[in-house]
């Protein structure tokens, strides 16, 4: 073999081993590369999985924040003098924000094995019944949560939606009883007896044109009702509206005669109004009634003894 010869092995043998080490830097590169993309996967994974648990309990804490109310034993009252329109108000209460959730009670016998098979509304007359089982047994708080589930479920029962105001009441929660009116007035704003109690109590805080607002809005939905009509009247005499105050009181005694508390209302915005006669009589059929009590009696018995101010 001549040196060519030599020259020419040596040549072939080194491009045979440049493509093996070509060759093997290539898969070593495309190694790496995969190792580098599954080392950004399992991170972006990690990183998704950081976010979720971050905003689930972002969402836990939101929730739990609804579910808080005003103490019942020092809470601010819903409605002040510049507080917005009842109905307005109830927009920003959803019923989640009614009560506050008290340790959860024992559920009745078979109550978790039939749950999963039971539609919403079934669910809704279940809480029901146990509400009034538990305010049966004294146990207002659980049977005012039990209630609040119930109305989650079926918001525009109003059997329900009483039921846990009057116990509501019962209890002295009244802001929360007030909240409650709200929203079953949102949900049916033809209730004149959520509008009627509703404005007993903003009537109770001095929150006189509120509550007639309230009334007002109702109004045309309770004209067959003696106890609305004459509660209307006595908000407008306590507004001085006398005039309009003895036309409702008219109204009441029209649709339930005999009522001395009412008789004696009209007596006190017809004198008001200067019509000192019909005044008289009014007081005068109040005391025939015998249904005032010892201090309206007094009371009546003096306006009639008393002398007539001039009218300006």
């Amino acid at each position: 073999m001549n040196r060519y010869t030599d020259i020419g092995d040596v040549i072939v043998t080194s491009t045979v081993t440049g493509k093996a080490k070509v060759r093997m830097v290539q898969r070593r590169a495309m190694r790496n590369v995969l190792l580098a993309l599954i080392v950004i996967l399992l991170l972006g994974l990690a990183v998704a999985a950081w976010l979720g648990r971050g905003k689930q309990k972002q969402s836990a804490a939101e929730s739990a924040s609804e579910t808080q109310i005003v103490n019942p034993a020092a809470g601010k009252p819903v409605a002040g003098p510049h507080a917005a329109p009842a109905e307005k108000s109830a927009q920003a209460q959803p019923e989640q924000a009614l009560v506050a959730k008290p340790e959860a009670s024992k559920p009745l016998a078979g109550e978790n094995s039939q749950a999963s098979s039971l539609s919403p509304q079934q669910q809704a007359r279940n809480d029901f019944h146990k509400a009034q089982q538990l305010a049966q047994q004294g146990k207002s708080n659980e049977a005012i949560e039990s209630y609040r589930s119930s109305l989650l479920l079926d918001a525009g029962n109003d059997t329900v939606r009483q039921a846990m105001v009057d116990l509501l009441l019962k209890v002295k929660r009244n802001a929360d009883a007030e909240r409650a009116l709200q929203i079953g007035l949102k949900n049916n704003p033809k209730q004149s007896s959520y509008s009627l109690q509703l404005a007993r109590l903003l009537a109770d805080r001095n929150e006189l044109p509120l509550a007639l607002e309230v009334m007002q809005r109702t109004l045309p939905y309770a004209s067959g009702q003696a106890d609305y009509q004459a509660f209307y009247a006595s908000l407008l005499q306590r507004q001085n509206q006398h005039d309009e105050a003895i036309s409702y009181y008219q109204k009441a005694l029209a649709l339930k005669p005999g009522s001395g508390e009412w008789l004696m209302g009209m007596g006190i915005s017809l004198k008001a109004a200067g019509r000192a006669d019909e005044a008289n009589d009014a007081f005068k059929h109040a005391l025939e009634t015998n249904t005032l009590s010892a201090q309206s009696r007094a009371f009546v018995e003096q306006q009639i003894t008393q002398p007539a101010a001039n009218p300006k």
